[in-house]
């Protein structure tokens, strides 16, 4: 192993541990606030927590499926809050908005688009997601006409649930390679 991936499983290894931490610590807290609240025994307390958990991770994994990868745009109506909070300025507020970007721009560049979910994680209210997009560059793109070939983008989002629909998101997308690969920027 040369000294250059020891210090990348070091540092890997290192924050996967100060974050395993935070999240122990945030589930503790928020545990004892819980318990502090009611009389609620531990282990029911513990069985809410985790169920509410699991189905804000499944709706996301629904939506992903059903909106993005099967293209079904109305579909978002039964997933997202009709007054989203879009921290993507790309997108806009709303979920008409929101729907609009994805049917006129994203599905229209690349109508076979696939969105693979590589990890998802639950706390609280909050989902977060690592994912990566792929599909053909077919439409124009920002100005950009079609170059016929795929084209990939990772993101992470934090969507936050609240009662059964998703009512804000965080994104965070590794664009790089993308406006590279469809020609929107060039390296010289």
């Amino acid at each position: 192993m040369t000294k250059t991936n020891s210090v990348l499983k070091l540092l890997f290894t290192t924050t996967a541990a100060v974050y395993m931490i935070a999240i122990t610590l945030s589930i503790n807290q928020n545990m004892s606030q819980a318990l502090a609240q009611n009389d609620t025994p531990y282990d029911t307390v513990v069985q809410e927590r985790t169920s509410s958990i699991e189905e804000n991770k499944a709706l996301v994994k629904s939506a992903i499926g059903e909106v993005f990868n099967q293209r079904n745009i109305s579909a978002a109506d039964k997933y997202i809050a009709e007054d989203l909070i879009n921290n993507n300025p790309l997108a806009g507020h709303g979920r008409e908005t929101l729907k609009q970007y994805f049917d006129n721009v994203y599905f229209t560049a690349f109508p076979d688009s696939q969105t693979t979910i590589e990890q998802i994680l639950g706390e609280n209210d909050k989902v977060l997601v690592f994912l990566n997009w792929t599909g053909t560059h077919e439409g124009e793109f920002f100005g950009k006409q079609p170059i016929n070939e795929e084209v990939s983008m990772r993101t992470a989002h934090i969507f936050r649930v609240d009662e059964g629909m998703i009512a804000e998101q965080w994104e965070i997308a590794d664009q790089l390679d993308l406006l590279r690969e469809t020609g929107v920027i060039a390296f010289n």
